[in-house]
């Protein structure tokens, strides 16, 4: 079955942004959305885990990586409290 999804630049730019840095659109959003209907814990080790090797592969390529002062909030970011305890029901 093949179904056609529109993005509007204006109100899916992170969608969009998102879909760019992915080699196959369409697994991408398939992985993404089955990531979304069996979460129930919100933030996954596999979401943590693709965060770090995303980054690391900026770094890799040469990517400088400096705080905005959308990130650089002198200590902890807004959500750290919110991210930790999603962790903590990880198991880990």
């Amino acid at each position: 079955m093949r179904i056609t999804v529109e993005f509007k630049p204006d109100r899916d730019a992170d969608i969009l942004t998102w879909l760019e840095e992915q080699r196959n659109w369409s697994e991408a959003i398939r992985e993404a959305l089955r990531r979304h209907l069996t979460s129930q814990q919100g933030v996954t080790l596999d979401d943590v885990y693709a965060a770090i090797r995303k980054l690391e592969r900026r770094i890799e390529s040469g990517a400088r990586i400096e705080p905005t002062p959308e990130t650089d909030c002198g200590g902890d970011a807004p959500g750290t409290s919110e991210a930790a305890a999603n962790l903590s029901h990880l198991g880990l």
